[in-house]
């Protein structure tokens, strides 16, 4: 399964680094550090990285949003429910 963090290293790809991305998304210079220690992306800062890249926008807000809920431990659920996001 794909992950929001999966996201950001596509997206570092191609830019000098993490604190330069930040500042071109119109972020603070240490958000996408702080979203990396946390493992995850909050689904504002995935919206815009996938708006960048060209991405399904409400595909990878939705799994950010998902990956939000630390109580959800059913990795074939939130599959599912990505899934019903991409094909809506």
């Amino acid at each position: 399964m794909k992950t929001t963090l999966d996201l950001l290293q596509k997206a570092l790809v191609d830019a000098p680094s993490e604190r330069q991305l930040s500042i071109s998304l119109k972020l603070a210079p240490t958000t996408l550090a702080i979203a990396r220690s946390r493992g995850r992306l909050s689904p504002i800062v995935a919206g815009k990285i996938a708006d960048r890249l060209g991405e399904p926008i409400a595909e990878w807000m939705a799994l950010a949003a998902l990956e939000s809920e630390p109580h959800i431990k059913d990795v074939k659920a939130i599959e599912r429910l990505a899934a019903k996001v991409r094909n809506s």
